[in-house]
């Protein structure tokens, strides 16, 4: 089984929660590296739903997600 990609432009936190409890099994989110300056949100973002974070003013670090 190929694994699904999953896009969702949120406006809450409500989605990330969701799809990070549901789908966790199979899932990692891409996050702006701004998150990391959230203690919080960082440690739930980072270690939880193993998020990769990426600076999107980047064009070079945004290219290295594809």
């Amino acid at each position: 089984i190929e694994t699904p990609i999953v896009i969702a432009n949120h406006s809450t936190w409500i989605d990330i929660i969701y799809f990070g409890c549901f789908l966790k099994s199979s899932l990692a989110f891409v996050a702006k590296k701004e998150i990391a300056e959230m203690p919080f949100i960082n440690a739930i973002a980072v270690h939880f739903l193993r998020s990769i974070l990426v600076d999107r003013s980047s064009t070079e670090a945004r290219n290295k997600v594809k």
